[in-house]
């Protein structure tokens, strides 16, 4: 029998239609389990977590078709503590059903870093040093001089304030806490030129500079101190090239027992 005898045949045609089904059904099959895989036409907004605290978001999430995870965490901002404060996908964004939506929550405990020493600093300095230990310049309040450093033109800083009380250098303190800065405004008499205090003890320096109506400000030593009085100074600030001090002002000095860094 020919092929074209065969395709004549009831036989023939009932291979093909049981065929077709079959591929229908195969067909179909996939469209479904495709369709429930990737949620096919299921959309859903995403809802707002901004604000809400991370230990309601299981009951929060109850009334979404989504879910979450917390990622990251954060000190910075003025935001609540234990909130969301960022998510991703952004509220109103439209998703699939059972998305995972990113958050990151304000950390209960905030970051801390060490105030630095302000004291003496001119007020531009005193602020880069400020952002540099991740604190913010507050506010500057003007007093009248005292004795403390008051160079030519610039302001200095008298003293460092946090929440209108003085703060001690070296205290613990919130990352990104804003720091006022009291500084000296007018200033009169005769400026004073700063003495070369290079290679001097201490004690030498405090003679030197008391002989010159100045004072002894900030130590800084390094770490190959053994003896702070036998150490000597390798750099001071103001430095002793600078325009001069008015009388009673201090001189911040940086101190080593290295041979190598008393030698540059």
């Amino acid at each position: 029998m020919t092929f074209w005898q065969f395709a004549k045949t009831r036989l023939f045609w009932l291979h093909v239609l049981a065929a077709s089904l079959t591929v229908a059904l195969f067909t179909g099959i996939c469209v479904f389990l495709m369709d429930s895989y990737t949620l096919h036409d299921s959309s859903v907004k995403v809802p707002d977590f901004k604000g809400l605290y991370a230990k309601d978001l299981d009951k929060y999430v109850e009334d979404y078709s989504v879910s979450y995870k917390i990622i990251d965490s954060t000190s910075t901002g003025d935001e609540a503590k234990g909130t969301i404060v960022k998510q991703e996908p952004d509220a109103g964004s439209i998703v699939k059903e059972g998305r995972v939506i990113y958050l990151t929550v304000k950390a209960m405990q905030n970051e801390q870093v060490r105030m630095p020493n302000l004291e003496g600093l001119p007020i531009k300095m005193a602020s880069e040093e400020l952002e540099a230990f991740g604190l913010k310049p507050g506010r500057r309040i003007p007093v009248e001089s005292s004795g403390i450093i008051v160079r030519g033109s610039e302001s200095p800083v008298n003293r460092q304030l946090y929440r209108n009380k003085e703060i001690k250098p070296g205290t613990l303190i919130d990352k990104g806490a804003a720091i006022d800065m009291e500084y000296i405004k007018n200033a009169e008499g005769d400026l004073i030129l700063v003495p070369d205090l290079s290679g001097m003890t201490v004690p030498e320096a405090r003679d030197e500079l008391q002989s010159a109506g100045l004072l002894i400000g900030s130590v800084f030593p390094d770490k190959s101190i053994v003896d702070s009085l036998q150490a000597k100074i390798y750099k001071q600030y103001p430095e002793s090239n600078d325009e001069g001090l008015y009388k009673g002002a201090k001189v911040n000095i940086w101190i080593s027992e290295n041979e190598d860094m008393l030698e540059r």
